[in-house]
C-alpha cells in the first residue's frame, strides 16, 4: 500500500512567512527560515487535519486525520541563527489550567524577526530560555482552536507578542496577548507588536513627545528606529536620524527623517549641533554603549534620553 500525502488548501493558509527587511540578522538567514517553513498544511477549526490520499487496489481512497506534529525551528543549543535545526515537533495542545495560560491556538501565517531574537538564540538575552526552544516573538496567523476564557474564535486573524515560539507552523498563545487584525495582510501585522508598541511607549508614554519637538533616533533603518519614525513624523515632529550604510539612509528618509547622519562618521555629534543648536527634545537610542554616553550631551533642557536597547552596548545577562 502505497501513501501519497497531498494537502491542498487557499494560497492565504499555505504559506509561513518571516517578515522584517531592516532587522540585525541577514537576509540570507531571513530567507531560509521563510523557505522552510512555507510547507502548506490544512487548518480547520478545533481539529487539524490533513487529507491523505491512499492507492490501494486499483482505486484513490481519501480520508482525513489529524495532524500532531508540525514544522518548527529549534534551537537545540545556543548559537547562532544559522545553526538553528528544522524539525518536526508536537502541535501545542490547549488544556485548561495550563501554566502558561495558552486558550488560543494559531496557525502562523508571518512572524517577526528582531535583534532580539537573533540574541535570544546566542543565550545572550536577559530573559534567558534554556534549550531546546522554538525563537520568535511576533506573529501573525489565524485562530485555529479555542479553549474556554479565549476572546478569540476560530477563524479570527490575530497577531500578537509572545516570548518565543513563533518560528513554527502553530503557537499556542494567551489570547490576552492577541489583538484582531481583520484584512491587514500577515507580513504588514507580524512586524506591528513588537517594534511599534515599544515605540509608541517610548515616544508618547515615557517621552511625551508633541509637535514642533525636535527628536534624534539612532538605528533609524533598524525595525525599531523606521517605526519611531514613523509615528513621530504623524505628531509632527522634526527628526534627526542616525543610520549606517548609504542604502540604511535612504531607508530613514524615506520613512520620514527631516535630517539623516552617518554615524559612522566621528563627528557625527557636531552633525547633531549643527541641526539642532539647542539640543535635541528626545532621543531614542536602541544601541547603548558609548552612543548613549554621547547623546547625553546632545540633550536640551529637560531633555528625555531613551534607552530602548543595547545593540552596542555591554549586554547584562540574568
Amino acid at each position: 500500500m502505497a501513501h501519497l500525502h497531498t494537502r491542498s488548501v487557499p494560497k492565504a493558509f499555505a504559506c509561513n512567512r518571516i517578515c522584517r527587511p531592516f532587522s540585525g540578522v541577514g537576509p540570507q538567514v531571513r530567507g531560509e527560515i521563510a523557505r522552510e517553513l512555507e510547507e502548506p498544511l490544512l487548518s480547520r477549526p478545533v481539529a487539524i487535519l490533513e487529507i491523505v490520499h491512499t492507492y490501494a487496489h486499483g482505486c484513490v481512497q481519501t480520508r482525513e486525520t489529524e495532524l500532531e506534529t508540525m514544522k518548527a525551528w529549534i534551537v537545540r543549543k545556543y548559537g547562532k541563527p544559522k545553526e538553528m535545526i528544522l524539525n518536526q515537533t508536537a502541535i501545542p495542545k490547549l488544556e485548561v489550567g495550563q501554566e502558561d495560560r495558552a486558550d488560543t491556538l494559531v496557525k502562523i501565517e508571518a512572524a517577526g524577526l528582531n535583534f532580539a531574537d537573533e540574541i535570544a538564540i546566542a543565550g545572550n538575552y536577559q530573559d534567558r530560555i534554556e534549550p531546546p526552544f522554538i525563537p520568535g516573538n511576533e506573529l501573525a496567523g489565524t485562530v485555529v482552536e479555542t479553549i474556554k476564557g479565549s476572546k478569540f474564535s476560530p477563524g479570527d486573524r490575530v497577531a500578537g507578542q509572545i516570548r518565543n515560539g513563533a518560528f513554527a507552523q502553530y503557537c499556542a498563545v494567551p489570547s490576552d496577548r492577541l489583538m484582531a487584525i481583520g484584512d491587514l495582510p500577515a507580513p504588514i501585522a507580524a512586524a506591528l507588536p513588537v517594534s511599534y508598541t515599544t515605540a509608541h511607549i517610548a515616544l508618547f508614554v515615557k517621552g511625551n513627545l508633541k509637535r514642533g519637538d525636535t527628536i534624534l533616533i539612532h538605528a533609524a533603518a533598524g525595525g525599531l528606529g523606521i517605526a519611531a519614525t514613523q509615528l513621530a513624523k504623524t505628531v509632527g515632529a522634526r527628526i534627526i536620524a542616525t543610520a549606517g550604510d548609504e542604502d540604511k539612509r535612504r531607508v530613514a528618509k524615506e520613512n520620514g527623517a527631516d535630517h539623516v547622519i552617518d554615524y559612522r562618521q566621528s563627528d557625527w555629534p557636531e552633525q547633531v549641533r549643527a541641526f539642532a543648536p539647542d539640543g535635541v527634545d528626545i532621543i531614542l537610542d536602541p544601541v547603548g554603549g558609548e552612543t548613549s554616553e554621547q547623546s547625553l550631551r546632545l540633550l536640551a533642557w529637560e531633555g528625555r534620553l531613551l534607552v530602548c536597547g543595547f545593540a552596542g552596548g555591554k549586554i547584562q545577562v540574568t
